[in-house]
């Protein structure tokens, strides 16, 4: 079987071809992978800064349950009931 300049040069081209499809398409592939890291690593820290305005409620939620049961643990004069002052206004501020 002979080969001829012309059949090798072709082989050639395809061959170079190929790679150059390879390698665009590796490239094409990489770049969705980077822009998919990317925003995981956005939602990564939009998670993280909920969890830390989530846990900031919880603190604050946590003080305002340990107000109200030491108001509800006063100790009350004899004969009135054991009422906490309706005047007391506890806020929940979500941005805290």
């Amino acid at each position: 079987m002979r080969c001829s300049r012309s059949s090798l040069a072709f082989d050639e081209h395809m061959a170079e071809r190929d790679v150059s499809t390879a390698a665009k398409r590796a490239e094409r592939e990489l770049q969705r992978v980077l822009a998919e890291k990317s925003s995981l690593e956005e939602m990564r820290e939009k998670i993280l800064r909920e969890l830390l305005k989530l846990e900031a409620e919880q603190k604050y939620a946590e003080g305002v349950l340990k107000c109200i049961t030491r108001i509800e643990n006063l100790p009350t004069q004899p004969g009135r009931k054991n009422v906490p002052p309706s005047n007391l206004d506890f806020d929940f501020d979500p941005e805290i």
